[in-house]
């Protein structure tokens, strides 16, 4: 009887170890906290022209377009030193204020664009900025 139950203690083992094992490989990557969706979530846009709408609305569809590297390469107006030329995160920074200020990008922002949270932050987003109307206009003027 003895040896049955250390049978089944190493059966219980190989098997179930594995099992917890593939659970925390799977579930901790899951687990990572996206500081890209965490920062667009409850963010406020400001803006003082049309001008610098323009490029917010440009910032927020090359996000959800290029790639990593083409959006590490574009380079947008500033309006706030008229005649230079900023970055991407610049931009962000410029323009978009986070609910919490101790909220930032992170390490992982090109990386985090590409998740499905982000895409669907910035889609609303850009949604608000331009209403339907505003859209209609464009695509029948196209």
């Amino acid at each position: 009887m003895g040896e049955n139950k250390t049978v089944q203690v190493r059966t219980i083992f190989l098997v179930g170890l594995p099992v917890i094992l593939i659970f925390i490989l799977l579930l901790g990557g899951k687990m990572k906290k996206n500081n890209t969706a965490d920062f667009f979530e409850g963010i406020e846009i400001q803006y003082e022209t049309k001008e610098q709408k323009a490029v917010i609305i440009e910032a927020i569809e090359d996000m959800l377009t290029l790639d990593a590297e083409d959006l590490r390469k574009k380079e947008y107006l500033d309006y706030f030193r008229k005649g230079e030329k900023i970055g991407i995160e610049q931009v962000i920074y410029s323009y978009f204020v986070p609910d919490d200020v101790k909220k930032t990008l992170g390490g992982d922002f090109y990386q985090e664009l590409n998740t499905k949270e982000v895409k669907e932050l910035l889609t609303k987003l850009l949604q608000k900025l331009r209403p339907e109307s505003e859209e209609d206009i464009e695509l029948s003027s196209s």
